[in-house]
């Protein structure tokens, strides 16, 4: 027969062990009730958010917004749909090509101001010899992807001195500036092939520019020239005046090649002689694209921001070619021959060296680029 005293031994210790057990998680909760807000756990870096889907997009396009204002020149992104239901969003990717940003942790600098654009944002970057892969997301999803080509020179900046061949004097002055600066002269001016051998004894290079006056031209040429035979014709007359030209400038209204066809047999008369071509950016600014299919050597350059006649104002202008060198490695521009463009390149030259920016003839940059600079 059980021992009675036994039996109530044990059935005391179960109930002790359950008020133990009770008491214990009473004061559990008691802790917990009396922590601080700053003490709760906080949400792993990168985990949705569960009232995220009404600002993800916003926030998306803050991250874009932010990254049209770094330091990059960034083209059209190839887009993708993603997602379902309530979260739908667009992944961006680009394709960039620029210098290697300097310094160790260089891409991390680069890239940081964006983890600020937006609640949620998460930048991971991993580096290859040859580029580098930035991946953005905003609460733990894929937004942005930048795939980063570093380019295997040093930033280089073609400068190009256009409507030369009037004034013996200024083109003296330019090739007088310790500078591989390139020179564009009109056919048809008064000293178009004394500026083109005074250039070339500089060392400089030469272009033929394309004329640029309407009404000047038309009359005394347009008539030879309305077919190929005549076109041909007048482009080896005024390469002969120009000697040592490299290449030859199209500004966008010069008549010859406002008109596609015409356009094309001028870019086979420079395939033919062997000549790069520069189209000027403009109003009309397709010449490059029509050159792929010849094919010729063809490269953009565009004009200073402003043709203005203050040496001040050129050299803040020059200040943004070198700016734009260093992003995207390689610029071409053009300016107008003028005394304020000459003073300017004058006290400007040092500062492209100072910034690791090389200054190259545009025959440099040509060579380096496809054969076809869209």
């Amino acid at each position: 027969m059980p021992d009675p005293r036994r039996r109530l031994f044990r059935g005391g210790w179960i109930v002790g062990f359950i008020l133990t057990c009770g008491l214990g998680v009473l004061v559990y909760l008691s802790v917990l009730q009396m922590r601080s807000p700053e003490e709760q756990p906080s949400v792993p870096p990168g985990t949705p958010r569960l009232n995220s889907s009404t600002d993800f997009p916003d926030r998306i396009e803050q991250v874009t917004t932010a990254l049209a204002e770094l330091p990059l020149l960034l083209p059209t992104p190839t887009t993708v749909p993603q997602g379902a239901g309530a979260r739908r969003w667009t992944h961006r990717r680009y394709e960039i090509t620029l210098p290697k940003p300097d310094g160790a942790g260089g891409i991390e600098r680069l890239f940081a101001p964006l983890r600020q654009a937006a609640a949620g944002v998460t930048v991971q970057t991993s580096e290859e010899a040859e580029g580098a892969k930035v991946q953005i997301g905003i609460d733990g999803l894929l937004t942005h992807t930048l795939m980063l080509h570093w380019f295997g020179h040093p930033p280089r900046a073609a400068i190009i001195v256009d409507n030369l061949g009037g004034d013996l004097l200024m083109a003296r002055t330019l090739a007088g500036i310790e500078a591989p600066l390139t020179f564009a002269v009109r056919s048809a001016q008064p000293f178009s092939k004394e500026v083109a051998e005074l250039a070339s004894l500089f060392g400089r290079e030469v272009l033929m520019q394309l004329p640029q006056e309407p009404e000047r031209f038309a009359a005394a040429a347009t008539p030879r020239v309305k077919d190929r035979t005549g076109v041909e014709r007048w482009f080896s007359e005024n390469l002969a005046g120009i000697p040592h030209a490299v290449g030859v400038a199209n500004d966008p209204g010069a008549p010859l090649t406002s008109n596609a066809e015409r356009t094309q047999w001028i870019l086979s008369a420079a395939k033919e002689n062997n000549l790069l071509v520069v189209e000027i950016d403009g109003e009309r600014a397709d010449t490059c694209a029509t050159a792929a299919a010849v094919p010729v050597r063809c490269v953009q350059g565009n004009m200073l921001p402003e043709d203005s006649s203050d040496e001040e104002t050129i050299r803040k202008q020059l200040d943004g070619v070198l700016q734009t060198a260093r992003t995207r490695g390689d610029v071409v521009v053009v300016g107008h021959a003028t005394p304020a463009l000459a003073a300017a390149l004058q006290s400007a030259i040092p500062a492209f060296a100072a910034a690791g920016v090389e200054l190259v003839p545009v025959s440099t940059v040509v060579a380096d680029q496809s054969l076809s600079s869209h």
